[in-house]
């Protein structure tokens, strides 16, 4: 029986540091014109500062943005910090409000932040930092609301620590009881490097799946965004458990910044193909 076939999604992870004009229509012309954008101040030439701007560039293009992923490369939501974690709420806070005005529909979050040493993640943290998380997640989840915007939580790499966020399990913990409109991105690339099986990963989200982050890595810990197939991720039977639960959420390809754009694009269509195939 061949699936139904599946529209994807494009990141802007992967055009790295181009500009706004150059990046769009870079990706209209490689025929992804549903995006998820990256909500890191200044990214396409900091099109936060004018979301409607950006959003009507996009339209002139026939590019939608259909996610946002707010900024990732600074924020910790779970900061131990009582007046720096209120700092980064007010941030996130305006993001959700800029993925509003640039037409977004699911805006997505990490639980806790980048971090140069993962050591900190010890188990002692793990529980006072999810429940940092929960109560920052319970004011993004009111915003978004009162926005009209769905909000997912997404499952983390681990990379050899007990850093939280990185089982299923936790991330529907932090999420359970939020409501109908807050529920999971799973980065299917983080599950695969955590160890695990990223079809059990979906299967154990279910209905509260709202978008997929697709990419590949070794599975040897590390986070490294390559084209799926270049990695060890089972895509056959990941898929497969996409169709057995139903899944009718974003599925976006989250690749490293390509060093050539059109032959990145050009692959990714490629995959798109083959799987709309099965």
């Amino acid at each position: 029986m061949v699936a139904k076939a599946q529209a994807y999604c494009v990141s802007t992870s992967i055009v790295g540091p181009r500009g706004r004009v150059e990046s769009l229509e870079a990706l209209a012309a490689g025929g992804f014109y549903e995006l998820e954008i990256g909500g890191d101040p200044g990214k396409l030439d900091n099109w936060i500062e004018d979301p409607a701007g950006m959003r009507r560039q996009m339209a002139d293009l026939g590019l939608r943005a259909r996610v946002l992923h707010l900024a990732s490369e600074a924020w910790d939501i779970a900061h131990p910090d009582d007046a720096a974690r209120r700092e980064i709420m007010d941030l996130a806070l305006r993001g959700l409000r800029d993925a509003a005005g640039v037409g977004a529909e699911v805006v997505i979050c990490h639980p806790n932040g980048p971090s140069a040493d993962y050591s900190i993640y010890t188990p002692a943290d793990a529980a006072p930092s999810m429940a940092r998380t929960r109560e920052s997640m319970e004011i993004l989840a009111e915003e978004a609301a009162r926005l009209g915007l769905r909000l997912a939580l997404e499952n983390l790499p681990l990379r050899h620590t007990a850093r939280p966020g990185g089982q299923m399990a936790d991330i529907l913990s932090i999420i359970d009881g939020l409501g109908a409109h807050v529920g999971v991105c799973q980065d299917v690339g983080h599950s695969n490097a955590n160890g695990m099986d990223a079809a059990d990963d979906a299967r154990q989200a279910g209905d509260r799946l709202f978008a997929l982050h697709l990419q590949d890595n070794d599975g040897l810990g590390e986070d490294q965004h390559l084209l799926p197939g270049e990695g060890t991720v089972a895509w056959g039977p990941y898929l497969a458990a996409l169709d057995e639960i139903g899944f009718a959420g974003f599925r976006t390809f989250e690749i490293k910044a390509a060093d050539d754009l059109a032959a990145d694009l050009a692959a990714l269509q490629r995959i798109v193909a083959d799987w709309n195939g099965r």
